[in-house]
């Protein structure tokens, strides 16, 4: 499917991105303005959190945390909601997205709710695999900050360069992790498969099978996904209180969930 087609909106676009972005309004706004509150009253108004300087060791940790706790409990409280729903959201979005599928389908969340279980199990795969890298990589990194020490590598490269490639690396193989996890859950539902175990296997012949649009183009839409949100994020910490940031906020959130289901529809066109 050209860029072009892509970047135009079908039937069922808006239905579609309109759900994902009331459903981050409703779970995350709260949160957020409850952390607002908090950051505002507590640490925005003490001289002593606006001399710690970072990273912040331990007993300054636990004092920002014990100040904003509330906060982060309501905010942790509704990325986990997300998380679930999201799950739902895109099951339904499959569906209503397919121009293959049975029939209009018109209920993003109606249609999303029997891939919950499927969905979940797929995530227990990525979580596994998500520990196994990590813990591998953090091997092999501890291994070469060793044989910095003993090499007496400068200080640039056996610190901040060996840090930053731990990031990178970690970064590009949990977001692979996603990739598949995504590809794992479109083939379930456009292929109506109950049994999760050889989807991850499946997910990583079709990627590379066709590296362009199953690895390459869902990469890059994962990294634009992320550089929105930290966008997002930066608009509403500048304005705590509303105004002209929150709607920035809300608009980049609508621009989050237009690019997913453009995710959607280039995975559809993909398999």
């Amino acid at each position: 499917m050209a860029v072009v087609e892509l970047l135009k909106p079908v039937t069922g676009t808006w239905r579609v991105v309109g759900a994902r972005w009331l459903l981050y309004m409703l779970a995350v706004l709260p949160g957020m303005l409850s952390l607002s509150r908090h950051l505002n009253d507590t640490i925005g108004t003490r001289p002593w959190f606006h001399e710690l300087q970072p990273p912040l060791e331990t007993l300054s940790t636990k004092f920002v945390l014990a100040e904003i706790g509330d906060g982060v409990g309501l905010l942790g409280a509704g990325l986990a909601i997300i998380w679930l729903l999201q799950l739902v959201w895109l099951g339904g979005a499959l569906r209503v997205l397919d121009p293959r599928a049975p029939g209009v389908q018109t209920k993003v969340f109606a249609n999303g709710w029997q891939y919950l279980a499927r969905f979940l199990r797929i995530a227990i795969f990525a979580i596994i695999a998500t520990l196994i890298l990590q813990f591998i990589i953090g091997k092999v990194f501890d291994a070469l900050s060793a044989r910095a020490e003993i090499n007496a590598w400068p200080v640039y490269s056996s610190y901040i360069t060996l840090n930053m490639w731990k990031v990178s690396v970690i970064f590009i193989a949990l977001t692979l992790v996603g990739v598949i996890a995504f590809w794992a859950r479109v083939i379930a539902v456009a292929d109506e498969r109950k049994d999760t175990r050889r989807l991850p296997w499946q997910a990583l012949k079709l990627m590379r099978r066709k590296p362009v649009a199953a690895l390459l183009g869902q990469f890059l839409l994962v990294c634009a996904v992320l550089g929105i949100q930290a966008m997002a994020l930066w608009c509403w910490r500048q304005s705590p209180n509303g105004g002209l940031w929150f709607g920035l906020w809300a608009l980049l959130q609508l621009l989050t969930a237009y690019v997913w289901q453009i995710r959607i529809r280039l995975a559809l066109s993909t398999i």
